[in-house]
């Protein structure tokens, strides 16, 4: 393959996946608002309750790492001023 070939391959893949992003979120809001006439708005769709749940796994992670690195900082601080 020549490069000219590996940089369209690029951009190709970069704008698919562009592409994929935004009709996936045109999609979502489509759901969201009840559709073409806007009488079914929806909560509690799927997409909602899986960002719900990847929000709360990655704020426990987020705490838990945060209390890790305070953790050692003290430690450094201790043995610093010994």
């Amino acid at each position: 393959m020549h490069e000219t070939q590996v940089i369209a391959l690029i951009a190709c893949i970069f704008f698919y996946i562009a592409a994929l992003v935004l009709v996936g979120r045109a999609l979502w809001f489509f759901r969201k608002t009840g559709g073409i006439r806007g009488l079914n708005k929806t909560d509690g769709l799927i997409e909602d309750k899986l960002l719900g749940g990847a929000a709360a796994i990655g704020g426990a992670i987020a705490s838990k790492s945060s209390a890790q690195i305070d953790k050692q900082n003290k430690n450094d601080l201790k043995e610093e001023n010994d």
